[in-house]
């Protein structure tokens, strides 16, 4: 998330087998931040469950990518470490 790029994703057979519920929230999240890098990330897996969070400029729908208003949104996944 830091380095910029597609967000992860394992895709639906790995998920469906590893019970990640919320796979679809995830693919959402990849579309609105369309491979910007986060201003700031965090990634921790504690038991083997991998968690995740990030922060990214805030972009108008439809903008081109960069070119928020300098807000900030907080967003976190819960899926396969």
């Amino acid at each position: 998330m830091r380095g910029g790029g597609d967000l992860p994703d394992p895709g639906p057979d790995t998920a469906d087998a590893v019970g990640w519920w919320s796979r679809a929230a995830w693919l959402t999240l990849g579309g609105l931040v369309r491979g910007r890098a986060a201003q700031e990330a965090v990634s921790w897996s504690p038991f083997g469950v991998g968690y995740h969070g990030a922060r990214w400029e805030s972009v108008p729908l439809g903008g081109p990518a960069g070119s928020g208003d300098g807000a900030s949104h907080r967003y976190s996944h819960g899926g396969p470490a």
